[in-house]
């Protein structure tokens, strides 16, 4: 009897300690918003099917799954719970086939809404035409650190040109790259 009992109780640690360290995985893998993207908000005067698309993206040979947002857009991930410690990890791009049609490139912005207060975190312009260093998949990580432990709205938006330029969308393929909600180890 008291074998039976050893065995059981071995069993159930195992499986404790199982389901503990795939939650943990689980937690520090993050949010991953490529798949939230179905959920989120998605605004555009033009067709929604011809602005949004979710689907992996090669740019300079390397392939990350991708939220294709042509400008003017707005995608809002609506009641993102930010954990402690965390930051938002993406790429910007534009599709490589547009690089060298003279777009005067994609103005990115990236940004929390909390109690009602966007606060913006990127403004980017991305133009491969006139900038070599824009020709790939561009690496963002901004911190949520004030955010920690409350939730948020997380919002991406697209704009054909700069703020003041006269608008231009010709070959604006804007990319957003394996964006994620990561929680940054503390040493």
């Amino acid at each position: 009897m008291k074998r039976t009992w050893v065995i059981v109780v071995a069993v159930a640690v195992v499986a404790v300690a199982g389901y503990l360290w795939l939650k943990q995985a689980d937690d520090v893998g993050g949010i991953d918003l490529v798949e939230a993207f179905r959920a989120a908000e998605k605004r555009t005067p033009l067709d929604p099917g011809a602005a949004f698309s979710m689907d992996p993206q090669t740019i300079k040979g390397e392939t990350k799954p991708a939220i294709y947002a042509h400008p003017p857009s707005r995608i809002i991930f609506h009641d993102i719970p930010v954990p402690a410690n965390a930051r938002l990890e993406l790429f910007l791009a534009i599709k490589e086939e547009a690089w060298p049609k003279g777009t005067d490139g994609v103005y990115f912005r990236v940004g929390v809404s909390h109690d009602g207060v966007y606060k913006d975190l990127l403004k980017r312009n991305v133009d491969p035409y006139r900038v070599e260093g824009d020709k790939g998949w561009i690496p963002v990580a901004l911190d949520l650190g004030e955010y920690g432990g409350k939730t948020v709205d997380v919002l991406f938006n697209t704009q054909e040109s700069l703020p003041g330029a006269v608008p231009n969308a010709l070959f604006d393929f804007a990319v957003f790259g394996a964006p994620r909600i990561v929680v940054v180890p503390q040493s």
